[in-house]
C-alpha cells in the first residue's frame, strides 16, 4: 500500500499546486489536448468569420493564430457565424474538461501516495466516468432552462386582465423563491464546470452524484470557493510568469548563442524571423501573457528552404510556448483537486485520500491468492 499524503485541509495545501502541477505527464496530457482542440477551434472560428463575409487573408492579417475568445467584440453578427464559433468554443472546452479530469485523477492518486499513476490509467478512468464530467453541467443547465421557461409561461399568464394581476400578486413569494433558486443554480453551473472534473476524479460518482456534490460545496463552502479561486488564480499567474519567462529566456539565449556570426549568424536570423512572424503574429495584445513578447515579434525575408525550415521551427515554437498554457491549466486542475478535497473534509469530515477507490480495489483483487484445490492432488498409480 502507498503512504497517503498528510494534508492540513486549509489554504496552505493549495500553495503546493504549482509544484505538484509541474510534472511532465500532467503538462503533456494537457498539451496533447491543446494540440487536438486548438486547431479545431481555429478552423471553426475562421469559418465563422468567412460566413460573415471576411476574407481569410484579412482574418490572418488581423488576428493571426489568436482570434477573439468572446462575442463581446461584436465582430460576428450573423446567427450562422455565431453558432459556428460557439461550436469551436464547445470543442475547446470539452477537450479541456477531458484533460482536466485526467490531471485531477493523477493528482488524486499522487496524493494517495501513488506517484506512478500513468496517463493511460487516467485515460481509462475518464472512459469510465466521462458521463459525470459532461452530463452534469448539461443537466444543471437544463434545470435553469426549465425555470426560465416556467417564468416566461407564468409571465404570459399574468398579462390576463384582472385575473393575471391577482395571480401575480398571490404567487409573488413563489416567484421570488424560484428566482433565487435559479440564480443559485446558475452559480452551481459555474461550479460544476470548474470542479466537475475534480469531483469525478475524487468522488467517482455518476452524473447525479456529481451534481449533488456541486450543490453541496456551493451551499456549504461559498466563501472558501471564492477565496481559494482568487488564491489559485494568483498562483496560476505567478506560475505562468515564472515558467513563461524561463521558456522565453531559454529561447532568446539559444538565439543569442547560435546567432553568432561565426555560427549560424544571419541564416538563423532569417529562419527565426519567419517562424516568429507565423507564431506571434496577432499576439501583440497577448504580450503580458508571453514574457518578452516584444523582443520576439520581428519579421524578415525568407527563401524557399527557409520557408520550409521556418515552418517546422514555428511548429516547435508553438509546442514549446504551448507548454506554458498547459502548465497554467495543470496548476488550475491540480489546485481545484486539492480544493475539493478540502471542501469535502470541511463539510462532512471525510478524507477522500483514505477511502478505497477503484484502483485500490483492483490492486487488492489482483493480490488475493487463488484458492487451493479442495480435493488435493490426485493419488499416484501403483
Amino acid at each position: 500500500m502507498f503512504e497517503v499524503t498528510k494534508l492540513r485541509f486549509n489554504f496552505i495545501d493549495l500553495l503546493a499546486a504549482p509544484r505538484r502541477a509541474l510534472k511532465a505527464k500532467k503538462i503533456w496530457t494537457i498539451l496533447i489536448g491543446l494540440v487536438i482542440a486548438y486547431p479545431l477551434f481555429l478552423l471553426f472560428t475562421y469559418s465563422a468569420f468567412v460566413v460573415d463575409g471576411y476574407a481569410p487573408a484579412d482574418i490572418w492579417n488581423r488576428y493571426g493564430l489568436y482570434p477573439p475568445f468572446n462575442l463581446a467584440s461584436g465582430v460576428l453578427v450573423s446567427l450562422a457565424a455565431i453558432i459556428t464559433y460557439l461550436v469551436g468554443i464547445a470543442i475547446l472546452i470539452a477537450v479541456v474538461l477531458v484533460c482536466a479530469t485526467i490531471v485531477s485523477r493523477m493528482t488524486y492518486r499522487e496524493l494517495k501516495g501513488d506517484p506512478f499513476y500513468s496517463v493511460s490509467e487516467g485515460t481509462s478512468f475518464f472512459k469510465r466516468h466521462w458521463g459525470a464530467v459532461f452530463f452534469a453541467p448539461i443537466a444543471v443547465a437544463l434545470i435553469i432552462a426549465f425555470f426560465l421557461v416556467v417564468a416566461v409561461f407564468m409571465a404570459a399568464i399574468s398579462k390576463i386582465p384582472w385575473a393575471g394581476e391577482l395571480l401575480f400578486i398571490a404567487l409573488l413569494p413563489v416567484y421570488l423563491a424560484g428566482a433565487i433558486f435559479t440564480i443559485y443554480t446558475a452559480v452551481v453551473l459555474l461550479i460544476t464546470v470548474l470542479y466537475g472534473p475534480s469531483i469525478a476524479a475524487c468522488w467517482e460518482d455518476d452524473t447525479l452524484g456529481t451534481i449533488f456534490q456541486a450543490y453541496t460545496i456551493t451551499w456549504n463552502q461559498p466563501w472558501r470557493i471564492v477565496i481559494y479561486s482568487l488564491l489559485l488564480a494568483a498562483l496560476t499567474l505567478a506560475g505562468l510568469l515564472v515558467y513563461g519567462t524561463a521558456i522565453s529566456g531559454g529561447y532568446l539565449f539559444v538565439k543569442f548563442v547560435f546567432g553568432q556570426s561565426w555560427l549560424m549568424g544571419s541564416e538563423l536570423a532569417r529562419l527565426t524571423a519567419f517562424a516568429e512572424s507565423l507564431v506571434f503574429h496577432g499576439a501583440a495584445g497577448l504580450a503580458p501573457w508571453v514574457p518578452m513578447a516584444g523582443q520576439l515579434l520581428n519579421t524578415g525575408p525568407a527563401g524557399g528552404w527557409e520557408v520550409f525550415a521556418g515552418s517546422l521551427l514555428a511548429l516547435m515554437l508553438m509546442i514549446s510556448f504551448g507548454t506554458v498554457i498547459a502548465y497554467g491549466l495543470s496548476i488550475v486542475s491540480t489546485g481545484q483537486t486539492i480544493a475539493y478535497l478540502i471542501f469535502k473534509q470541511r463539510i462532512d469530515d471525510t478524507n477522500l485520500l483514505e477511502r478505497i477507490d477503484e484502483e485500490d480495489q483492483e490492486t487488492d483483487t489482483a493480490t488475493i491468492p487463488a484458492p487451493a484445490d479442495a480435493a488435493g492432488p490426485a493419488p499416484a498409480d501403483g
